[in-house]
């Protein structure tokens, strides 16, 4: 077959315009940084690259909803705090109020100071977070509490708990809302006869009556140097002039405040039973002022009433135990999303970043070829006209 001019130089262009379309290829890769520009490039590694782009941004949305989660509960567990606090002050001042020298004038006060901690408290209950009352629940938009003309603690509107989505297909609740300490269970304990019992302070059983004096299983006050013992709410003997007493836990002999001997053995062993009863802290605070009143029974506020206020305390304890649960597990969240966005990029960045080093030599080898050629062209190429006319 006879080789043509027209032959070799369509041949030459061709290869030509090959080695062309490598440098534009290579080009690309450099400035770009990445293996391909558009799918036709490489389908399989553009399809993967969009499958991990895909991953990357539902954990990116994951993390914005743990970080979310966690300012969350940490404004939760600031308003538990303030909430414990405000109970803690109400048990103080009744326990104050149990004090025989206080005057009508003294007991006003501290009734006083209690109802304004009740206004206290549904403020620390309406704390909002994001636009959004924290104990609200999926009610979030409406106040959980409000404080009637009377002073008393009214529970508004409240949904069920909130819930957020931390990862693929794990949903979990985080959120408290506010029945949850509103409502609580009052635990008593309860001798065989139904009778309320005590602890003392070294953990013996008490049979105590409702003036809290130490009561023998009949029911009488327990007598010693003349006098009924009483029994403080935390678990403190003494008799009539304010000496400490306690309880052998062994013997169940009464022991003075040296250590000696008083003369008296009770049953210090009682087998209780716990009883728990449906109770509102709306109507505890209620109660307390109202006993704190004139018209009311002081005995209570340093007895039953006190005893419900400590339920109230122990659930909330309990609540905020819960909160830190799940504290702990959004921290824990928040370093798996963020261990598996570093995977993810470093599986993209694998699948199509380019390796500068080789394909700078790539490119150098394709630019050595281009020239390279040109020059061999123009030696093989055989003269056209324009030579001759030159």
């Amino acid at each position: 077959m006879r080789i043509t001019n027209k032959m070799m130089s369509n041949s030459f262009l061709a290869d030509m315009n090959i080695n062309l379309n490598h440098m534009k290829r290579k080009q690309e890769q450099l400035d770009t940084g990445k293996e391909f520009k558009r799918p036709s490039d490489s389908p399989f590694r553009a399809a993967r690259s969009m499958q991990i782009y895909s991953e990357i941004y539902a954990n990116e949305q994951y993390n914005t909803n743990i970080n979310h989660t966690i300012n969350w509960l940490d404004t939760t567990d600031s308003a538990l705090d303030n909430l414990g606090k405000s109970l803690s002050r109400i048990r103080e001042l009744m326990v104050s109020a149990g004090n025989g020298t206080y005057d009508k004038d003294e007991l006003k006060a501290v009734k006083d100071e209690i109802s304004e901690k009740v206004n206290e408290i549904s403020q620390i209950l309406n704390t909002s977070f994001d636009g959004k009352y924290i104990f609200g629940g999926t009610h979030g938009d409406k106040k959980p509490t409000t404080v009637g003309e009377d002073g008393e603690l009214i529970s508004g509107t409240i949904g069920d708990n909130l819930k957020v989505e931390i990862s693929s297909g794990v949903v979990i609740e985080y959120s408290v809302n506010a029945n949850e300490f509103l409502n609580f269970k009052n635990q008593t304990l309860e001798d065989k006869n139904k009778k309320a019992v005590k602890l003392d302070a070294n953990g013996n059983t008490l049979r105590v009556n409702s003036d809290s004096y130490l009561i023998d299983e009949s029911g009488d006050k327990i007598q010693y140097n003349g006098g009924a013992i009483s029994v403080s709410n935390d678990g403190k003997l003494t008799d009539k002039d304010g000496k400490l007493l306690k309880v052998d836990k062994d013997t169940g002999k009464l022991l003075k405040e040296d250590g000696t001997e008083a003369g008296i053995t009770i049953d210090n062993k009682i087998t209780t039973t716990k009883t728990f009863s449906d109770d509102t802290l709306s109507g505890l605070l209620n109660d307390i002022i109202k006993d704190l009143g004139e018209d009311g029974d002081i005995s209570k506020v340093n007895n039953e009433d006190l005893e419900r206020l400590d339920s109230a305390i122990s659930n909330l304890l309990s609540v905020r135990s819960k909160v830190g649960t799940f504290q702990n597990r959004m921290k824990g969240a928040k370093n798996v999303n963020e261990d598996q966005n570093i995977n993810l990029k470093a599986i993209l960045s694998y699948n199509e970043d380019i390796d500068w080093v080789e394909k700078s030599m790539e490119m150098g080898m394709i630019q050595t070829v281009y020239l390279a050629s040109l020059q061999t062209a123009s030696k093989i190429l055989p003269p056209s006209l324009l030579d001759f006319i030159r």
